[in-house]
């Protein structure tokens, strides 16, 4: 089997489809069970072939949408992986070369595959990253080996250069005046992430230079990015939460609506969001029709939407003699990624 990615025998590939149904199907058989079979169809049909097919949410992006997503999800390891990808393609031709050919094909076919669909999220090729683990570790096994020291050596030298790289890219953006709100509210945490990561990056091309202690340097990696993580998940991320605008729209909504109110969401990202913060179903509006089809079917509708298109939409309710009232801007007033509009009043006009 030496040279190919070996076909799995009809057995292992019995027990491994049983194994996903038994991990997933009792999830399904709950949600059915819980809001209905056409929410099992919803997930399947619209969530599931609707996210490749088409745009949802306003979520989608280039070709090339997730290789900034890798680089800046699997980093500082990323600066390995060109190296690593070389050595284990080099071996993917030997007998023992298996672990390689595993990690290639897992890394290159669920990239292309998310790549060409139309709605991109940056949480889809997770999957890619204990494949890109497996090559970046085959290949410090071969630099304890002695094998590829040079290249050790000039991959992880580049780290430095990347930290300083996404610093000027921070920089850059927050005199946009888009981002510069966002980041002035964690300037701390993102001044203390680089230089921490830095510090890190430079004890490791110190470690990976010197042959008696080259072996200790992916532990000096690891550690810092372990401590990174646990400071992104206890101190950064409690201090960015508020910059989401998703909850305090929720908030409103569940302060103020009645039994009967609907909700709607069209043109911003966080329907997912909206439906776990508040009670489903969450209506999803793509266009002018879809608006007036929803603000028409009830009494009351809540309608999160873009900015930009809420005082537009809001003339367009009023148009239909009913009342729209712009609720709300979050995350704040001066720096808005998404608004709600109350829509009520008289009933639309027939025909």
């Amino acid at each position: 089997r030496a040279g190919r990615i070996a076909v799995p025998r009809r057995r292992a590939a019995v027990l491994g489809c049983a194994a996903y149904l038994v991990v997933t199907l009792p999830w399904f058989v709950a949600l059915g069970i819980t809001v209905g079979p056409a929410a099992v169809a919803e997930l399947i049909g619209h969530y599931t072939f609707g996210r490749y097919t088409g745009v949802i949410e306003n979520q989608t992006g280039p070709f090339w949408y997730y290789l900034p997503v890798l680089i800046l999800g699997f980093f500082p390891w990323i600066a390995f992986v060109p190296a690593a990808a070389a050595a284990a393609w080099r071996e993917t031709s030997q007998r023992d070369g298996a672990f390689a050919r595993l990690a290639i094909v897992w890394t290159v076919v669920p990239l292309l595959f998310f790549s060409f669909a139309s709605t991109k999220l940056p949480n889809y090729v997770a999957l890619l990253l204990p494949a890109l683990a497996i090559l970046v570790a085959l290949w410090f096994e071969r630099v304890r080996a002695g094998a590829d020291h040079r290249a050790a050596i000039v991959s992880a030298a580049t780290i430095p250069v990347f930290v300083g790289l996404v610093a000027f890219a921070i920089g850059a953006f927050s005199r946009s005046n888009r981002l510069d709100l966002d980041l002035a509210a964690v300037n701390q945490q993102l001044v203390f992430l680089g230089v921490a990561m830095l510090v890190g990056s430079m004890l490791t091309v110190l470690a990976i230079s010197r042959k008696q202690s080259a072996e200790w340097a992916p532990y000096v990696l690891a550690l810092t990015s372990g401590g990174l993580v646990l400071f992104i998940a206890l101190i950064a991320e409690p201090v960015a939460e508020p910059l989401k605008p998703i909850p305090p729209i929720a908030s409103a909504i569940d302060a103020s609506r009645k039994p009967d109110d609907a909700i709607a969401i069209g043109g911003v990202s966080g329907g997912n969001a909206l439906i776990f913060y508040t009670v489903p179903p969450v209506r999803d509006i793509k266009n002018n029709a879809g608006f007036v089809l929803t603000i028409c079917a009830t009494d009351a509708v809540w309608v999160v939407t873009r900015p930009q298109d809420a005082g537009r939409l809001a003339d367009l309710a009023r148009s239909l003699h009913r009342t729209a009232d712009v609720v709300m801007e979050t995350p704040s007033a001066q720096h808005p990624r998404a608004a709600l509009i109350h829509v009520g009043g008289p009933t639309c006009p027939r025909g």
